[in-house]
């Protein structure tokens, strides 16, 4: 499952209801990814307490059966499966892109123009020398 948030909040894949992922749902997806720990009592202050039993059902498991958004243990607070990822840590670790993804992608080309060209391969950024 991934959680894209740099463009239209969105959730893509998951196993879980085959209703589409409701706003609401996908903002707490957002909120836990970005904010990874939380407990149910800080969730339920930032959006409506229902969103939590809603977003697990509406995500589903993941391939080995595993909830993607399991509930906490002996106080802790909630995290989502490994297997979550979003366009936000994509974004952070360009390294890890396929070569062909680097040329092609819109994403990398933002990324070089938030960061600079010299801290990427896509070359010069509009306005700027190497």
């Amino acid at each position: 499952m991934r959680i894209d948030m740099l463009g239209p909040l969105r959730i893509i894949g998951g196993t879980g209801s085959t209703n589409a992922h409701t706003p609401r749902a996908i903002a707490i997806a957002a909120l836990i990814h970005l904010r990874p720990g939380r407990n149910a009592e800080y969730l339920c202050r930032a959006m409506d307490p229902t969103s939590l039993s809603e977003l697990r059902n509406e995500i589903g498991l993941s391939n080995h059966g595993s909830p993607l958004l399991p509930r906490p243990k002996n106080g802790a607070g909630y995290t989502f499966h490994r297997d979550v990822t979003s366009d936000w840590d994509h974004f952070q670790h360009p390294a890890a892109w396929p070569p062909d993804l680097k040329k092609e992608s819109p994403t990398w080309r933002a990324r070089s123009r938030w960061y600079g060209a010299s801290r990427s391969t896509a070359g010069a950024c509009r306005g700027q020398t190497r």
